[in-house]
């Protein structure tokens, strides 16, 4: 389209852009984008949690520990992990007093979420990892399920979709609490 009596590029731009609102106006207006969460289901005491994906540096298997004396009976030892010594510690133990591991043998594999304390990686040892699970943000709501109510401290909301009810595992709240630090026995 060539330029008229001596119209500015930038007249032209503004000229476009009016044609074309006026040709799509009729349009249908585009629907609110909705924002979508991941993380990562486990299973402890027998109910499922869920901890944000960010949150996790990565899922490991070991298949061997080696103990630490003198330290309380839930964590579970030090792992050499590709050369790193990850400290394991036992999420049911800690918030059940029960062992994840109670009746499974010491040379059965050992599931372990790995987080972030200060800089410094811990494994947290959970019953079952069970994958990651979408969940859209309004699906996010402030209630926790009367099953999570003996580590509701630790619940601080949950996803809703039809009838599961799925509750946020908060895991800065489990390494900030004074008790979780304290592992000297």
């Amino acid at each position: 389209m060539p330029l008229e009596n001596n119209q500015s590029p930038f007249d032209l731009l503004l000229d476009i852009d009016s044609r074309a609102k006026q040709l799509t106006r009729n349009y249908p207006i585009e629907n609110e984008t909705r924002v979508a969460c991941s993380g990562i289901a486990f299973e402890i005491g027998g109910y499922e949690l869920l901890v944000p994906i960010g949150e996790v540096l990565e899922i490991v298997t070991l298949t061997s520990l080696t103990r630490v004396p003198g330290v309380k009976p839930w964590v579970r030892g030090v792992a050499n992990v590709r050369g790193t010594l990850i400290p394991v510690m036992d999420m049911r133990m800690f918030l059940y007093g029960q062992d994840v591991q109670h009746g499974i043998s010491s040379s059965q594999n050992i599931r372990v979420i790995m987080v972030d304390y200060s800089g410094h990686p811990v494994g947290l040892s959970v019953a079952a990892v069970l994958g990651i699970r979408h969940y859209w943000k309004d699906e996010q709501v402030d209630e926790i399920s009367e099953q999570n109510q003996g580590i509701a401290h630790y619940v601080y909301s949950s996803y809703r979709r039809g009838e599961e009810l799925m509750g946020i595992f908060d895991i800065s709240r489990l390494l900030e609490n004074v008790s979780f630090a304290d592992v000297a026995a």
